[in-house]
Formats: C-alpha cells, structure tokens, sequence
C-alpha cells in the first residue's frame, strides 16, 4: 500500500507519535496538546532551518491548516480546533481547544518568522 500511518501508541496523555508513509516518504508526525511538546517542535524545526542554511531569497516552505467545527447557528462563531504545521518530513498537529494555556509564545514567534514561508491548506 502506498499510503498508510503507524501508530507509536505511546503511553501519554499529552501526546502521540505517528509516521505517516506516503508513498516513498515518511512523515514524522506530533499530535499534541501540551504548549512544552509544540514549544519542541518549533525549536527542533529552527535548529533544522539553521543547519540547513536556508537563505533569505528562499524561505523553508511549512504547510499550514487550521480545522474547526462548522457554525450551525448565527452569531456563534466556534473556535480553531486544531492547528497543523508541516515542514519537509515532519508534521505538528496542535490541539488548541485542549491547550490548558493557549498559543505558546515560541509558535508566535515560528508563525510570524520572516525565515519562512506559509502555504495554507492543502493544495
């Protein structure tokens, strides 16, 4: 099969690891709720920005997705629910509405860096 997702099954609440094989290429991918797993993440993907030289006139590429429920009912807006951010061959999928904390200031800084460049949702 081309396309398939191993489970790591860890024993956390606060998070999971899965690695999503698509075709030829395997996608390290966090699904979390806690602001210290996401907080990893970004400085993990800095370090790799860093190493990788990337220079200014061509930005790393992270892919972004916000996911939420539908309003039902007017004047009733629902807020994000998920955030996904992935970047080469490594995937964070932030569960906002479970955040005891709200958006960590280190993804603040990822999500406003001049050092890259979003593309939104999946095209």
């Amino acid at each position: 099969m081309a396309i398939s997702i191993e489970d790591h099954e860890l024993p956390y609440n606060t998070h999971n690891l899965y690695d999503v094989n698509f075709f030829d290429d395997k996608i390290r991918t966090l699904v979390t709720h806690t602001p210290s797993f996401v907080n990893t993440w970004v400085a993990e993907t800095q370090q790799k920005i860093h190493q990788n030289n990337h220079p200014a006139d061509h930005p790393l590429l992270v892919g972004l997705d916000i996911e939420w429920r539908p309003n039902r009912m007017r004047q009733i807006d629902n807020p994000a629910a998920t955030l996904q951010l992935s970047t080469d061959k490594d995937c964070l999928i932030f569960q906002l509405l479970h955040c005891p904390t709200g958006i960590p200031q280190p993804l603040r800084d990822f999500l406003s860096s001049k050092e890259l460049y979003f593309r939104w949702g999946w095209y």
